[in-house]
């Protein structure tokens, strides 16, 4: 699972080339107090008042969040559109959120540390949503469990497994026990052809973690009943490929009718455009090139990608469903501009998911009350707008991912839906 990872952080990158269309220029969310209720000085307490729990007042909750601000741009407002929404209807038991700009960690471990640690002791936050960086290592997710603090985001880091304070809004994506369904099934259906008739050839780069995912996708193969006729991880790893001839020969010559491209961006980008000019007719996927503004402000990218699709766990704002009409409504009523940006998006669910455990949660809130209303008892399972994340539930999705994906494909130089947010099943290693 970590390999795909590498795309996401691919993607991340290529927001911040062309933050032109991939960020916001909206308005910032930084004019928002960063400094919690004096008398907020505690992380337990019985109650959910009266200054006993920390973050928690009898008017306020206080939320933070921390993250790769070039990375994610648009990231602040995502999470405030969604909680500005919850205090224009009154709060959560009649609490307002009040939400602190998310802490930038400039991609560095020990600024992410320093940010967590910050956000409890000096600002009192109960809860971080949204938390979305590769430098939010264990030292971080390990000291928020130790201080009784949830946190809600992308969950592609190890804290988010096995932790029973860290909840990914698309469950537990590395170190799990089961693997995605949601890898093949979409391409599949889009082929047109029954599973056993169709032929996928897996390319990745060299290293253990490709070769591990290239391993999950014969294991879904074997499940789905579809042929595997070619299976590499020899692209080499940070090195500049300059010659991709070898790669697209060996494809082509497995005549497949998908070319799984489970690569970098660039290189996404490299074998893609290659087996274009060679003339490939087959269907192409890959996980990493989707991000808004992107083909607007780059023309040749677009031209490449056109008619390939791309494996999206975010619900994309191309859908015109009811969760994208929602987001972008939330972001006008907010003051931000309506532009659903990748940031905006991992924000604003991160946010969404958070909303809906502390009404489960009730108005005695405490650390103890709101995992308990989380992980004991029946559990919770988040309800999704239509069109939105999937039903990530838990306890169970903290050791499991959430398979639920949306197919894009690249449209006449635009981003479309191909397939909208479905759910399938996982399959156990």
């Amino acid at each position: 699972m970590r390999y795909r990872l590498r795309g996401v952080f691919a993607v991340a990158t290529m927001c911040a080339l062309v933050a032109a269309g991939c960020g916001s220029s909206s308005k910032s969310s930084t004019a928002t107090t960063t400094t919690a209720a004096s008398s907020n000085t505690t992380a337990g307490g019985s109650g959910g008042g009266g200054g006993t729990v920390r973050g928690v007042t009898d008017k306020e909750i206080v939320i933070g969040g921390v993250a790769e601000a070039k990375n994610y741009q648009g990231i602040d407002d995502g999470a405030k559109a969604r909680f500005d929404r919850v205090n224009r209807s009154g709060g959560i038991n009649g609490r307002m959120i009040k939400y602190l700009p998310v802490a930038d960690d400039g991609s560095d471990n020990s600024r992410n540390l320093d940010a967590v640690r910050q956000l409890v002791t000096r600002d009192k936050v109960f809860a971080l949503a949204p938390v979305a960086s590769q430098s939010f290592l264990p030292a971080s997710s390990d000291y928020l469990a130790a201080q009784k603090v949830p946190f809600v985001g992308w969950g592609f880091m190890p804290g988010f497994c096995g932790n029973d304070f860290g909840y990914g809004f698309n469950g537990c994506l590395i170190g799990n026990t089961e693997i995605q369904g949601s890898y093949l099934a979409p391409m599949i259906k889009i082929s047109g052809k029954a599973a056993k008739d169709v032929k996928f050839a897996f390319q990745s780069e060299d290293g253990d973690a490709g070769k591990t995912a290239l391993r999950d996708f014969g294991d879904i193969c074997k499940k789905e009943g579809c042929q595997v006729v070619y299976t590499k991880s020899n692209i080499p790893l940070n090195t500049t490929v300059t010659d991709y001839t070898p790669y697209v020969q060996a494809i082509m010559a497995s005549n497949p009718d998908v070319a799984y491209v489970n690569v970098s961006f660039a290189n996404a980008l490299g074998l893609t455009g290659a087996l274009k000019a060679a003339g490939f007719k087959g269907l192409m996927v890959n996980f990493v090139t989707y991000a808004p503004g992107l083909l607007e402000t780059q023309p040749a990218v677009a031209k490449i990608l056109e008619g390939t699709y791309i494996n999206v766990q975010i619900p994309p704002a191309e859908a015109g469903d009811a969760a994208s009409k929602q987001v972008i409504a939330d972001l006008t009523a907010s003051g931000a501009k309506p532009f659903v940006s990748f940031g905006a998006s991992v924000g604003y669910w991160s946010a969404d998911v958070l909303v809906q455990m502390l009404e489960k949660a009730g108005k005695d809130l405490t650390p103890d009350t709101f995992q308990a209303a989380i992980n004991g008892g029946g559990g919770f399972t988040y309800k999704p707008v239509a069109g939105g994340l999937g039903p990530v539930a838990f306890p169970a999705d903290h050791t499991a991912p959430n398979s639920c994906t949306s197919l894009v494909t690249v449209k006449n130089g635009k981003y479309a839906v191909a397939l909208p947010m479905t759910c399938y099943p996982n399959y156990k290693r």
